[in-house]
């Protein structure tokens, strides 16, 4: 995978994480605020990053494939 596509998927990443938490966000004060924090917004956080307050956490994480992607490209030079 070259640079290009390893810059892109980090933006789709950084892009990602905003847009879900501006949807939980539009939550705040509402009845469905505490179902969705502890369901889809756990679970799409959990399977971006590590960086989240949950316990858990995913084997493959969107940050772990871009990571993986950029350790694979430094050890071609």
């Amino acid at each position: 995978m070259d640079t290009e596509d390893i810059e892109r998927l980090q933006e789709i990443h950084d892009e990602l994480r905003e847009l879900v938490d501006e949807a939980f966000g539009l939550l705040s004060g509402t009845a469905q605020e505490d179902r969705a924090k502890a369901y889809w917004y756990a679970n799409i956080r959990m399977a971006l990053d590590d960086d989240h307050m949950w316990m858990g956490s995913h084997n493959c994480t969107l940050q772990n494939c871009i990571e993986s992607f950029t350790d694979e490209e430094s050890d071609d030079e």
